[in-house]
This record gives C-alpha cells, sequence and structure tokens, in this order.
C-alpha cells in the first residue's frame, strides 16, 4: 500500500530538514562549512563544501605605472578560490559577497607625489597617496562584491611612479561572508 500523496511531500520535507543538519554538521573539517542544495524537479539533496575565498600576493619586481594602470602583484602567496590573476593584477570575485582588501605599497625615491586607489568594478572605494621619498603607505576597505566582478590596485596619477618590489609591496583580499 502506498501512502497518501500529501505523507509523501511532509515526508520528503522532513527528510530534507534532516539531511539540511546533517550536510551543514557533519563531515566537515574545522572552520569549513557545507551547504545543502535541494533539486526539485527530482526531489535530489546534494552537499556542496563551501570554498574559501581569499588571497595573498606580493611584488617581486620594480614596476613604473602608467595612468590607470593597475599594479601587478607577480608572486602569489596564497589564492584560495583562484579569483586572483597575477599577470594581470586583477582580482575577479568567484562568488558574491562581502569582502575585504589591502593594499601596502612602497614608493621609490623620485622626487614625485603619488596616488594610488582601490578599485572595484572602474569606481575607486578608496585611495592612498605618498610624498617625493622613500615611503611605505597602505588603504584597506570593506565592499560589497558580486561574483565576476573586478577589484585592483591602480595608479591614479600621470606621472609615471615606480612601486618597489623585492616583496615590501602587497595586495590582499578575502571573503567575509
Amino acid at each position: 500500500m502506498t501512502p497518501p500523496r500529501s505523507k509523501m511531500v511532509s515526508l520528503r520535507c522532513l527528510l530534507f530538514l534532516v539531511a539540511s543538519t546533517f550536510c551543514y554538521l557533519g563531515g566537515t573539517a574545522a572552520g569549513d562549512v557545507q551547504l545543502m542544495t535541494r533539486d526539485s524537479s527530482k526531489g535530489n539533496e546534494t552537499c556542496y563544501r563551501y570554498v574559501p575565498v581569499a588571497f595573498s600576493a606580493v611584488k617581486t619586481n620594480n614596476q613604473r605605472l602608467g595612468y590607470r594602470q593597475a599594479v601587478v602583484f607577480e608572486k602569489v602567496l596564497l589564492n584560495e578560490g583562484n579569483g586572483y590573476h597575477a599577470h594581470s593584477g586583477i582580482f575577479y570575485a568567484p562568488q558574491s559577497g562581502v569582502y575585504m582588501f589591502t593594499s601596502s605599497m612602497l614608493h621609490r625615491s623620485e622626487g614625485i607625489t603619488i596616488q594610488f586607489a582601490i578599485i572595484h568594478q572602474g569606481r575607486v572605494m578608496a585611495e592612498f597617496h605618498a610624498n617625493a621619498e622613500w615611503e611605505q603607505f597602505s588603504q584597506t576597505v570593506i565592499i560589497r562584491v558580486r561574483k565576476g566582478e573586478t577589484v585592483s590596485v591602480r595608479n591614479n596619477r600621470r606621472n609615471l611612479p615606480i612601486i618597489f618590489g623585492l616583496s615590501y609591496s602587497t595586495f590582499s583580499g578575502y571573503l567575509l561572508r
């Protein structure tokens, strides 16, 4: 004998809730979060492991920058989620969320004032500035970023400054939630 349809729906909902709880709580490494989705067309439940997003990169070479040119941080120390592209210096968000980005740079002594910015989708989020002599400067922002959007650090002046390498200049970011 087959149970009535309404009881089958209730049973599926109950099983989904139990599986959701099990999926969320069970079988993860410390700090991992699992999410559960349900394919309503087939009634299937599947556990997906949350992939953290975090990157950190440093400059190894000095770089002379043109106006609005992105700083390229060549050496990748960490790239969880594979969002940072070392060849271009641009981070492409692998998932939507609230991110924290920070950059610190060493300006080579050239007798010029320089101005850089953390850029999200072509818009200035935060600027940072250095004067004529050797100077370390930094900036940090917390912003909402959608999947596929870009974040970078770029030169915002037309005076062709040089940013020092040898791991003195850095760019990092991570998904907060």
